[in-house]
């Protein structure tokens, strides 16, 4: 709720329901999710978030505001899962095929991260051992990254319909909200919910209205990089024994 350039985004209206609803309703249609839980911070501003994780029946976990590494790996544990995917609350169309078949390819692979949503709770446990202070950054996934801690395999989807650089979906900015709010007002979904291709396949036929948020400038982060590798080696991590649930 803390946005410096959208303040209170999570809960702004699209369509019939906030942006954060609309992220819920989309993990929970992913096979692969055994838990949806909204992971957010302590702050007071953020209660309003739990109240809605309530009312879209999804389960809700508070943690450290600073961080958020931290806060995930301590939502993971509490709920006894080995696999942990992260959808963004600002990211609306987060489509439950892709949430489905990053999983999987996490399991295949035997990997710790599979970019960009899918991370076992072994990497996340590595990554806050091995980060020198990972509250000093607000990037959650830099650590998890680093190929010095964890294995990486790198993932994308399928479609190349849907890998295009030059739409922006995800909801940062006053002129993301304009053509988000546009797009679930008057796309009618074939289905239970907007698929990303639909909203493509609109927005390409309204090219004034996709190009209304370019450019999209990428907000700068405060990243403490430094890692104590010697620290992680000597660590006895609890996790990495585990099985694989997600």
């Amino acid at each position: 709720m803390g946005s410096n350039r959208l303040p209170g985004k999570a809960l702004l209206k699209l369509g019939d329901r906030s942006c954060l609803a609309h992220v819920i309703s989309r993990a929970q249609h992913a096979q692969e999710i055994r838990n949806v839980v909204v992971c957010t911070s302590t702050s007071s501003e953020d209660v309003v978030l739990l109240r809605e994780a309530d009312a879209w029946e999804a389960g809700s976990f508070t943690g450290e505001l600073d961080n958020c590494l931290k806060r995930f790996f301590d939502c993971a544990q509490r709920d006894g899962s080995d696999i942990v995917v992260r959808v963004c609350g600002d990211s609306p169309l987060m489509p439950p095929s892709f949430i489905d078949a990053a999983v999987r390819h996490l399991r295949a692979t035997g990997a710790g991260y599979a970019r960009v949503v899918s991370v076992t709770v072994c990497a996340l446990e590595r990554a806050l051992v091995a980060a020198v202070d990972p509250s000093l950054s607000d990037d959650l996934t830099y650590f998890i990254g680093r190929p010095e801690i964890n294995e990486l395999a790198p993932f994308e989807p399928s479609d190349p319909t849907v890998r295009r650089q030059d739409v922006v979906l995800a909801l940062n900015m006053p002129e993301d909200q304009v053509l988000l709010q546009t797009v679930f007002s008057e796309c009618s979904p074939a289905g239970p919910y907007l698929t990303l291709e639909e909203t493509i396949s609109f927005l390409d036929d309204h090219p004034d209205l996709r190009d209304s948020n370019q450019p999209y400038v990428q907000k700068a982060t405060r990243c403490d990089t430094r890692l104590d590798l010697e620290r992680l080696a000597k660590a006895t991590l609890r996790s990495c024994s585990e099985g694989r649930r997600s």
